[in-house]
């Protein structure tokens, strides 16, 4: 594509971030799973981070599904709806998650301090 007209450059853009983002949530689920415990919170945290991985995929799919579905009258905008609804709920349960880890680091750390006085 040209990616001297703006909106095409957008896009390209759009999609190598999206192939970043892709990467990185694979190397942290590893990491998080090479770390978990079987205690409930841990259990939480994964429950959380794996349903956001799997609609960041299926809402990648659809944002496929949207670019490849373009005509020369236009998108399909009910999808794009649906596209912009699933990233924000995978956005939502991926930071959900991120927040109980930070929370169990701080809780862990707390009885920690109390162990050593």
């Amino acid at each position: 594509p040209n990616l001297s007209i703006t909106p095409i450059f957008v896009q390209m853009v759009h999609r190598v971030a999206v192939l970043l983002v892709a990467g990185i949530l694979i190397y942290g689920y590893l990491e998080l799973k090479k770390n978990l415990t079987s205690q409930k919170s841990d259990i939480h945290i994964q429950k959380y981070a794996v349903f956001g991985i799997i609609v960041f995929f299926i809402n990648s799919m659809i944002g496929g599904i949207y670019v490849v579905s373009a005509t020369a009258e236009g998108f399909i905008e009910t999808l794009s709806l649906f596209h912009l609804l699933l990233g924000a709920t995978s956005f939502l349960s991926i930071m959900f998650s991120f927040l109980l880890c930070i929370l169990e680091i701080r809780e862990s750390e707390k009885l920690i301090l109390r162990s050593d006085e």
